[in-house]
């Protein structure tokens, strides 16, 4: 009776290990179809706050898109600058950046690295709760930053983002 339960434990961490290990750049790039993202915590230290990203014009086929992205400017308005991305195996290729996408759930949260640094980002649909993210994301996030600082750079008065 021990060893079926110890199997089934097991098998349970193997099978809660596999859903946490979807890896999409696409499926990241695309998020849920609406909205955008924020980034939420860091490595980097530095960052400013509210920095985001938003995806448009998706094309499937090509694997491509525009980006519009920025941060926390002048009289609490957010920057936008505009680039087109791409997707390059695990990768989300903006300009000379690519972002290697660790893990995304596809709607609410993802984890990249960028430069060495590793970054949360959450939907721009799930600031409201924070604190109930999902577990694959928060667990990813935390072992790939290991015993490095991280730096939260999402704050609740972040303004909504650009149409």
């Amino acid at each position: 009776m021990a060893l079926i339960i110890l199997l089934a434990a097991c098998l349970s961490v193997a099978t809660a290990q596999q859903q946490c290990d979807t890896v999409s750049a696409w499926q990241s790039l695309r998020g849920p179809g609406t909205g955008g993202y924020y980034l939420f915590k860091t490595t980097e230290g530095g960052k400013t706050d509210c920095t985001y990203v938003k995806g448009s014009n998706f094309n499937d086929a090509a694997q491509t898109a525009t980006y519009t992205y920025g941060n926390l400017g002048s009289g609490n308005q957010l920057t936008q600058q505009t680039a087109s991305a791409s997707i390059s195996g695990n990768a989300i290729v903006v300009g000379t950046d690519h972002s290697e996408v660790l893990y995304s759930d596809g709607s609410t949260c993802d984890v990249v690295r960028l430069n060495g640094q590793i970054e949360l980002w959450i939907h721009s649909s799930a600031t409201s709760n924070t604190g109930n993210l999902n577990s694959c994301c928060t667990d990813k996030f935390n072992q790939e930053k290991g015993s490095r600082p991280e730096h939260v750079v999402y704050r609740s008065t972040c303004p909504n983002l650009p149409q």
